[in-house]
C-alpha cells in the first residue's frame, strides 16, 4: 500500500509540476535578457528545442523535424540559485523515473539546459533550466 501512495503522490507532484505556469511566454525576447548559459563557455548556440520552446510551448518543439513522431514536454525550472534551479530540475527528472511504471512508460529524458537571464520587468536575474522529456507515439 505504501508503494501505491508514493507513486501516486510522485504522479501528483509531476502533473503539477506540469500544470503550473511553466509554459513559455511567447514575448520571451521583450521579458528577458540572456546573460549567460549552457554553451557559451564554448561557443555553442542555444538549441533549437529552446527556441521553439520559448515562441510557442511544447507544441512548437514537436513541430521539430527531430520530433515529429513524438511527444514532447518541456519541464521549465526558475530559481537565482543556479545549484538550486538545477536539482530541482533533477527532482522532476526522479518524479518522471519514478512514475515510469504507472503510465509514463517509455519517457525519455532528451536533453537540458540552462540559462541566467535578467527579469528586464524586475531587473533581478534568475537562472531557468530546461528539461526536454520525449516519449514516441503510438
Amino acid at each position: 500500500m505504501h508503494t501505491i501512495l508514493k507513486k501516486m503522490l510522485c504522479f501528483t507532484m509531476l502533473l503539477t509540476i506540469l500544470l503550473l505556469p511553466l509554459s513559455a511566454s511567447g514575448n520571451d525576447k521583450a521579458n528577458f535578457e540572456i546573460l549567460d548559459d549552457k554553451g557559451s563557455a564554448h561557443a555553442i548556440k542555444t538549441p533549437v528545442w529552446v527556441q521553439s520552446y520559448l515562441a510557442g510551448g511544447n507544441a512548437a518543439v514537436e513541430k521539430l523535424k527531430q520530433y515529429k513522431n513524438k511527444y514532447c514536454f518541456v519541464v521549465l525550472v526558475d530559481d537565482p540559485n543556479k545549484d538550486y534551479a538545477v536539482s530541482r530540475a533533477n527532482l522532476t527528472s526522479n518524479i518522471v523515473t519514478d512514475t515510469r511504471n504507472i503510465s509514463f512508460s517509455g519517457v525519455i529524458k532528451e536533453a537540458d539546459w540552462w540559462q541566467l537571464v535578467l527579469d528586464k520587468k524586475t531587473n533581478e536575474e534568475t537562472y531557468r533550466v530546461f528539461v526536454l522529456w520525449t516519449k514516441d507515439k503510438e
